[in-house]
């Protein structure tokens, strides 16, 4: 019984079918790695030949993340470094809570400043946006409007809401505009319920402004459900694509597309609930009909669950994890993975009964984790010891990122070839 779980949950995501192995594998070479070449040369400039070049990676162009929710949210200090610490070995990039309901209390009380009321899951933002600049982590805000933490103080009169959007966005415009270069604009707007209170017209004017309020440099962002995203799929009728190009088509800037994948069943649930999505034939397709817009993709919020009737539940996520981020890794429209919740034990609502963390609630990692760092740290990044030819080159083909490069045995200096960057150091998008 175990195992015909296992096989109808990893069949088709881990052992897929010769062609659909072949199109990632060939994505993952294509899109993710580049020809890179340094030129040695000695300190008059000329070029040194028979150099022995040393080159290490030591980042991603690539955006690997989570939410940021837990930033300093557990009861020691010990257990906050422990976190931060598993966050920074596999990511560099995060989610930014900018709940309404949540950081504004009441009109003009605000929690974005260090030292702010503590609130669950809320870490203040000033202090999220300071730990990712010590860290070199990237932000994306998430959200300006969304219509599940909105404020239940707002005037039921839509004139008055309008007036208190437009100072939101225009607060947060100033105040974080150049701190945060994406921002997930309308949340979920498909999934919002007619009877749900909204100002008519929020989505086409929040976009509107946002593009008018926003630094031009800024990125907005649509983010929708893993159902609108994913499961209910028509091609270029889908309901999300048809958003997009509604949007478009009124002129509005849309310069990312957010894609969630919460797999919020129990693993024992998946094969009957979400088979298309056990399925990386079904999700290259959906990227390929995304990528028609020509617009980055993010995999904005992901739950593998390990949770469920299931013997080696934990194992089974590992290997889910690694089937989909390989599909994701290889797509060129995709340009950011985010998991959702990193460790189990602190969630919103019920979401902890899936057991979707990638550690456990006492932080220490599960198979899904060490999955991901063999994959970002080992599998994805490149190492390559190479000899300088006669014109001082030394040339290799590597993944995207920043390295360390150090010639052997030679009193010299690197020039960078192929990306901008200082002498030992060389970054390559």
């Amino acid at each position: 019984m175990t195992e015909n779980i296992r096989d109808a949950l990893t069949g088709k995501c881990v052992r897929m079918d010769d062609a659909v192995a072949e199109r990632i594998a060939a994505g993952i070479e294509t899109h993710r790695k580049t020809d890179i070449a340094v030129r040695v040369v000695d300190a008059a400039g000329a070029p040194l030949p028979g150099v022995r070049v040393e080159a290490r990676q030591v980042s991603h162009a690539f955006q690997f993340g989570a939410n940021a929710f837990l930033l300093g949210g557990y009861p020691s200090e010990a257990q906050n470094r422990r976190w931060e610490d598993a966050y920074g070995r596999l990511f560099n990039q995060t989610v930014v809570p900018f709940y309404w309901a949540e950081y504004e209390l009441a009109p003009g009380r605000y929690r974005y400043a260090i030292g702010s009321e503590p609130r669950f899951r809320r870490p203040p933002v000033d202090a999220v946006l300071d730990w990712c600049e010590r860290t070199g982590i990237v932000p994306k805000g998430h959200n300006l409007i969304w219509h599940i933490l909105y404020p239940e103080w707002l005037p039921d009169d839509e004139a008055e809401q309008w007036a208190h959007i437009e100072r939101r966005f225009r607060l947060l415009a100033e105040r974080y505009g150049t701190r945060i270069r994406s921002w997930d604009v309308v949340n979920e707007a498909l999934d919002r319920r007619p009877a749900v209170r909204m100002p008519k017209g929020y989505l086409h004017r929040c976009y509107a402004l946002a593009g008018r309020l926003f630094p031009p440099e800024t990125r907005l962002f649509v983010n929708e459900t893993t159902h609108r995203s994913w499961a209910d799929f028509h091609g270029d009728t889908s309901g999300y694509y048809l958003l997009i190009d509604g949007l478009l088509q009124r002129g509005l800037r849309v310069d990312g597309i957010g894609m969630q994948f919460h797999l919020f069943r129990l693993l024992h649930e998946l094969p009957v609930t979400q088979a298309a999505l056990l399925d990386p034939a079904h999700l290259l397709a959906v990227l390929d009909q995304y990528a028609d817009y020509g617009r980055p993709i993010h995999i904005s919020e992901i739950t593998v669950p390990a949770g469920g009737d299931v013997a080696d539940g934990d194992a089974i996520q590992a290997e889910l994890v690694a089937g989909f981020y390989r599909a994701w890794f290889s797509h060129p429209a995709v340009e950011a993975i985010t998991w959702w919740n990193l460790a189990d034990g602190m969630h919103w609502k019920d979401e902890g009964r899936f057991l979707g963390g990638l550690l456990r609630d006492d932080l220490t990692p599960k198979p899904a984790y060490e999955a991901l760092d063999e994959l970002i740290n080992h599998a994805w990044k490149t190492q390559a010891v190479v000899t300088t030819g006669a014109d001082g080159l030394a040339r290799f083909r590597g993944f995207c990122g920043g390295y360390d490069i150090a010639a052997r045995g030679a009193t010299c200096r690197i020039q960078a070839e192929h990306g901008a960057a200082a002498p030992f150091s060389l970054t390559v998008k």
